[in-house]
């Protein structure tokens, strides 16, 4: 998301940005920036005028800067986009903390630095709404929701639940934060393209293997996805304002897993598993194979928690930003795309003749 967030920042003409890389030279920052830029959008002639790049690792204090370089960044840095973070379900806590949960607080404290050097930066955090974990008797997230005592499916969950945590407690030191808890990120709501083949395509993918005839998955079980420009414009748009709080950046509509199935299996050509809610499913019919490749989605193909943005719709609405529902043309789109760049297969003899073709 961070790249077409990019993107989207260098558009305006007045925007000079300062991308945070770590790499061992300018020289090979320069081209990971370039070929990560160029996969959006055909830029000939990056910007370079309004492109700096900064040695650094958000893992490490002071990004692994000295004391001139860090300080002449904040007189020179009015706003921060943190988007960095390992977003796998698998990683160990310590290794997947140092990212999602240090890298945090050491980008609040270049902040507070900054504030003691008479500048308030803005800082725009990057979240999930995943850090509503596994709620016990609730079924409604709530912006203003934070520990309601839940527990998490994963390790990132969990460090992006910690990162919040962080993130408040240097609010209440003056620094000014704003805090987007994103749903799942899809491709572009035009064309499809996508740089993170996670979470929504890698159950795609996993549903384009056959391996299954049936899934402990609950039929009306809640799928929230957005496109990643729905995501960017309303970050973008509510970055220039100066409320800091906290918003849910989501679909209006949740769709169920249930309808994502029937539309994956009706455009790709195979036969929908059986859906088995988790608590009436046996485990014992499954392989071990077959186990390993579901445990770390089987929570999300059983969740049941909506997430509200009624604070958020509302500064939308006042911005002129309407983030419409997933329908079934961007579906297809995205479809396409993970067609496109051989992520999913289409069995073409399978197909039905559907409004899909």
């Amino acid at each position: 998301m961070g790249s077409f967030l990019a993107i989207d920042l260098l558009n305006n003409k007045d925007n000079k940005l300062f991308f945070l890389i770590r790499s061992k030279n300018q020289e090979e920052a320069i081209n990971k920036l370039n070929r990560t830029l160029r996969k959006i959008v055909n830029l000939y002639n990056l910007p370079n005028d309004r492109i700096e790049i900064i040695l650094g690792d958000i893992s490490i204090p002071n990004f692994g800067l000295d004391s001139k370089e860090k300080d002449l960044l904040c007189h020179t840095i009015d706003q921060v986009f943190h988007c960095a973070a390992i977003t796998d379900f698998d990683y160990p806590m310590d290794i997947i903390s140092r990212t999602n949960v240090d890298g945090t607080k050491n980008v609040m404290e270049w902040g507070l630095e900054c504030l003691k050097l008479g500048r308030s930066v803005k800082i725009n955090h990057i979240s999930t709404t995943y850090i509503a974990g596994t709620i016990k008797n609730k079924k409604i997230f709530y912006e203003s929701d934070l520990n309601v005592s839940q527990e998490f499916n994963n390790t990132y969950e969990a460090t992006k639940f910690k990162a919040e945590l962080v993130a408040e407690t240097y609010k209440e030191m003056g620094l000014a934060i704003k805090i987007f808890r994103t749903t799942v990120i899809i491709g572009d709501s035009v064309n499809g393209m996508a740089l993170n083949m996670k979470s929504f395509y890698q159950i795609l993918h996993l549903l384009s293997t056959k391996q299954f005839t049936q899934l402990p998955a609950n039929n009306s079980s809640i799928m929230n996805f957005l496109p990643v420009d729905y995501i960017v414009r309303a970050i973008s748009k509510i970055s220039d304002t100066n409320k800091d709080t906290t918003y849910h950046i989501v679909s209006p509509d949740d769709y169920t897993f249930g309808a994502f199935v029937r539309a994956a299996s009706t455009f790709f050509g195979f036969s929908a598993p059986d859906l088995i809610p988790l608590e009436q499913f046996d485990m014992k019919s499954l392989t071990g194979a077959q186990k390993r490749m579901i445990q770390y989605f089987v929570p999300y193909m059983n969740y049941s928690v909506s997430f509200n943005s009624e604070k958020t719709k509302k500064t939308l609405d006042e911005l002129g930003v309407k983030l419409n529902s997933i329908n079934e043309a961007m579906l297809k789109r995205m479809f396409e795309y993970a067609i496109k760049i051989g992520f999913v297969k289409r069995d073409i003899k399978l197909i039905a003749n559907t409004r899909f073709n």
